[in-house]
């Protein structure tokens, strides 16, 4: 997909939460994709909505945990 396309993926925020060690975000998104080349197909842009998961390390850092994305499309 990369070789062939340029991605953007702009997100809003909805939710940011955060208990313990453990913060989660809510949200959406859109994938829009342009080709490359004049060979490659356009590609209709994706809207849908994700959850990440984040879990501060014993260091105080923040690491990505989980995630799930998924399309509002059929």
């Amino acid at each position: 997909l990369l070789d062939a396309y340029t991605v953007d993926v702009p997100r809003g925020q909805e939710l940011v939460e955060g208990r313990g060690n453990l913060a989660y975000q809510v949200g959406h998104y859109r994938l829009v994709t342009t080709p490359k080349g004049s060979g490659t197909p356009a590609m209709a842009p994706e809207d849908g909505k994700y959850l990440e998961v984040l879990k501060r390390d014993s260091d105080g850092t923040g690491r990505y945990v989980a995630g799930k994305y998924r399309s509002n499309g059929k």
